[in-house]
């Protein structure tokens, strides 16, 4: 009965982890698929941390988030603009620490309601936290890092009124995509 219980929970833990590092990936590739807006690189990144935490859930998606960061930080090129420590002076850096915290809310939102209404909402969760986390950093790192005076209007509309209807019909995209093979996954 132990032995069983051991390797049905590492048969869990080997398809978790197999499923971050295939998130890890995704988001790799969904920060070249990529469309510059002003200031912000507009990529399909948030479909793909939005999906992490959908389909993995709140402790493996916001994993699949850091390693993410973690590699990218290291130097690795996954960033829309490249890699490295240095990485952290950009100023779409936050939106990469909002989407580690996204990827959270949207699993632990989602965990027990596996709906479409609910993954829509859990979604929009997502998004509200990454612009939450990723303006200010950005009014904070153009405007002071970088001092730009850069008026707060602009930056506002350049990193939350420009990229908001995308990421809308990124949350629905992303819900309706995980509601079609959450029987699958799961």
């Amino acid at each position: 009965m132990w032995q069983e219980k051991t390797d049905k929970k590492n048969r869990l833990d080997i398809k978790n982890m197999t499923m971050v590092g295939v998130f890890v990936v995704l988001i790799a590739v969904g920060a070249f698929i990529k469309f510059p807006i002003w200031f912000i690189p507009f990529s399909l990144q948030f479909i793909f941390t939005n999906l992490a935490g959908l389909i993995l859930g709140k402790k493996y998606g916001v994993l699949a988030v850091i390693i993410y960061a973690i590699v990218g930080l290291l130097g690795v090129p996954i960033f829309t603009a490249g890699g490295g420590i240095g990485y952290v002076f950009q100023p779409s850096f936050g939106y990469i620490i909002g989407m580690a915290v996204g990827a959270f809310v949207v699993g632990h939102y989602t965990e027990n309601m596996r709906d479409l209404k609910s993954m829509i909402i859990g979604s929009l969760l997502n998004m509200i936290v990454i612009y939450a986390i990723g303006l200010p950093y950005l009014v904070l790192i153009i405007n002071v890092y970088l001092s730009k005076a850069v008026a707060l209007k602009t930056l506002v509309v350049s990193g939350f009124l420009i990229t908001l209807p995308g990421d809308i019909v990124k949350c629905y995209i992303s819900a309706i995509f995980t509601k079609k093979i959450d029987k699958h996954i799961r």
